[in-house]
């Protein structure tokens, strides 16, 4: 586990990084929590309920010490700013099984790139730094925008985990399963390196 952790550190891309969450990222990430676009399919706190975010954020923080969990902020370096959120979660070793998710834009950077280039280096993080041999990825079937990324991303559909989440007013959610293997990670990282270098969208 100590070596997955000293793994954990600043992803180094060409346009952003992905920085380690921690306290001091608060600041960035609070003024995203009130646009409704980000959070109308994904549900990690209630944004309007006082204390809510520092909670979550505290939260994240202790489950990453686990090693059970690998929240990163998705920086731009110059001017720094927070673009968004991801994460590798459901760490499984013994499987060598990981989540892929919580993951959010600000909707200024939508279509710009930048969520192929977070996804690569996370996804790099997951099969080259703690030799995954699945990662999997949910996404609500409601959320047309993050199943088109998905899959534009190269993950595969495995089929819909009917009532696997409900939401806050008790009704089922949908859930859309996706997942990427080892063996198919060298092709796709020859092909989001091509994007990313031509700054494709």
């Amino acid at each position: 586990m100590a070596d997955y952790l000293e793994a954990y550190r600043v992803l180094q891309g060409y346009r952003v990084c992905l920085e380690p969450l921690s306290l001091s990222h608060l600041e960035g990430i609070r003024p995203h929590t009130r646009d409704p676009r980000i959070w109308e399919h994904l549900i990690l706190f209630d944004p309007d309920e006082p204390g809510a975010v520092e909670r979550w954020l505290g939260g994240a923080i202790e489950l990453a010490r686990t090693g059970t969990s690998f929240p990163f902020v998705i920086m731009q370096p110059a001017p720094q700013r927070v673009l968004g959120m991801t994460a590798l979660y459901e760490y499984a070793p013994e499987m060598r099984r990981i989540t892929l998710g919580r993951s959010w834009l600000s909707p200024e950077v939508w279509g710009s790139g930048v969520n192929n280039e977070a996804k690569y280096l996370l996804l790099k993080f997951a099969f080259e730094a703690l030799e995954i041999h699945r990662v999997q990825t949910r996404v609500d079937v409601m959320n047309v925008r993050s199943r088109r990324a998905v899959e534009k991303l190269g993950f595969v559909e495995e089929g819909v985990l009917r009532g696997y989440l409900l939401h806050e007013d008790g009704r089922p959610r949908d859930m859309r399963m996706f997942s990427l293997l080892q063996g198919e990670w060298p092709a796709l990282k020859a092909r989001l390196e091509q994007r990313i270098q031509r700054g494709a969208r």
